[in-house]
């Protein structure tokens, strides 16, 4: 082993995020967008980003999305139900 005097510890992302372990959901979204985004860097189709639109994976120019707030109103059903069940909203 190479000793340079520098502390290093190992890190298992979950533990640093606060929403805990990913659900199916997360891993199915997670591989369905990573796919997406390797298609457009294939394909040369740089400034944008991937995004889920009507229930379907795609994606926006950077220029479309920069600089523009998306806010969930204050009665949404999941804000409402996080609530409930004690989520904390800054």
């Amino acid at each position: 082993a190479l000793e340079t005097g520098i502390e290093t510890r190992e890190t298992v992302l979950g533990y640093t995020q606060r929403g805990g372990s990913p659900t199916a959901f997360d891993r199915n979204m997670a591989t369905l967008m990573g796919g997406h985004a390797t298609e457009m860097a294939a394909n040369k189709q740089f400034g944008r980003m991937v995004a889920l639109i009507d229930g379907k994976v795609s994606s926006r120019s950077l220029e479309e999305v920069a600089g523009k707030l998306k806010l969930v109103p204050v009665d949404h059903p999941l804000v409402i139900q996080g609530k409930r069940i004690g989520i904390s909203f800054g």
